[in-house]
């Protein structure tokens, strides 16, 4: 990666339950308040957990990605910033709603569908975010298509359990036939593995044998994040792990992960 602004990341798994929007969360959070970086996030997930986990109730929300999207496909020009919160923590945020579910059916007849996402969010190249963060839905849609069309790279987030692995091959034909039609430039930073119990023999089998399998032909973060009950308690009050408590191995954890992805990225300069 050799851009330094606007750097846009989608979290992207199609099987639920792998932890994207933690990982979304805490990596937007440890960005901006450990290194000094301008972090948006995008919440294109329509259960809209990373909306919650940042202190707002998407019923709230008077504008949402998903009013962005309907206006570009009736051909409105909108106003991004209109559609931009800050949270407690500096975080940016573009919300998500439960209406969100029927983008897709609107999405289907257009011409151009892939792109509909990069146009609605054009906006975003004057504000000079350092770095652009969408967690994605937990399945394969036209809005996933979408996310992968407008990011520049993808971080997956994988729990070790056999059925994450097994998915792990769709992901990636997703991902080459996005970059084959709409966006030949689209990278894959790595694999993370999340929410990981090393007291079992299952998740540390499966790691080790994904390594083998996958290592030479993909990245695998030598960090891990495991299993913290705290993680979720923070979520809960609005907050990332950092915040809620920085002395908890979930804290400790997500630390040495984006001191990693700064480090492989080539990221970590101001």
């Amino acid at each position: 990666m050799i851009k330094s602004k606007n750097i846009k990341i989608g979290i992207v798994n199609q099987k639920g339950g792998v932890g994207k929007t933690t990982l979304t969360q805490n990596l937007a959070c440890s960005l901006n308040n450990e290194h000094n970086k301008k972090v948006l996030a995008i919440d294109l997930d329509p259960q809209s957990s990373l909306t919650t986990c940042l202190g707002y109730n998407s019923d709230d929300l008077e504008n949402t990605i998903t009013k962005a999207i309907k206006k570009t496909i009736n051909g409105e020009e909108i106003d991004i910033r209109e559609y931009i919160l800050k949270n407690k923590e500096g975080i940016y945020l573009i919300g998500s709603d439960i209406l969100l579910t029927k983008i897709e059916r609107a999405l289907a007849p257009e011409t151009m569908r892939e792109f509909v996402l990069k146009r609605t969010l054009k906006g975003l190249e004057a504000l000079n975010f350092d770095f652009i963060l969408v967690d994605s839905p937990p399945f394969l849609s036209l809005i996933s298509d979408n996310i992968l069309t407008f990011v520049d790279s993808v971080l997956i987030p994988i729990s070790p359990e056999f059925l994450s692995y097994k998915a792990f091959s769709i992901i990636a034909g997703s991902l080459k036939e996005i970059k084959d039609k709409t966006n030949p430039d689209l990278e894959t930073i790595g694999i993370i593995f999340n929410q990981v119990d090393l007291r079992t023999f299952h998740h540390k089998n499966i790691m080790e044998y994904s390594k083998k399998t996958l290592g030479e032909n993909i990245y695998i973060f030598n960090s891990i994040i495991r299993t913290n009950t705290l993680i979720r308690e923070s979520q809960l009050k609005g907050q990332s792990i950092l915040t809620y408590d920085p002395s908890s191995n979930g804290a400790k954890d997500f630390k040495a992960f984006v001191n990693e992805f700064l480090k492989i990225t080539n990221l970590g300069g101001d």
